[in-house]
């Protein structure tokens, strides 16, 4: 079965300037295959480097390298797992 992934542009996404006040808590290294559980306590995810799938308040979301999610005030954690075989630098903060 051969099937392809399109990578859309989400509202919920934004560039990587856009991060007004929150504070870098925590750098991630994920490497093809992998799969991390965010703690609820941070509430913007952000790519540096790679591209990014995330679920996360019953929603999945692509996220491009240099640009980050909102994470809302949900009770759920959010899971992220690099696409595309590939390593994954996500940034979290508070």
């Amino acid at each position: 079965m051969d099937t392809h992934l399109a990578l859309l542009p989400s509202p919920a996404t934004q560039p990587v300037g856009q991060d007004h006040g929150a504070r870098l808590a925590q750098r991630i290294f994920l490497y093809a295959g992998e799969l991390y559980r965010v703690p609820p306590i941070y509430r913007r995810a952000r790519t540096s480097q790679g591209i990014a799938h995330i679920s996360h308040g019953g929603k999945d979301f692509v996220v491009q390298s240099g640009e980050s999610i909102n994470l809302g005030r949900s009770a759920d954690v959010a899971l992220v797992s690099p696409l595309r075989s590939a390593s994954l630098v996500l940034e979290l903060f508070e």
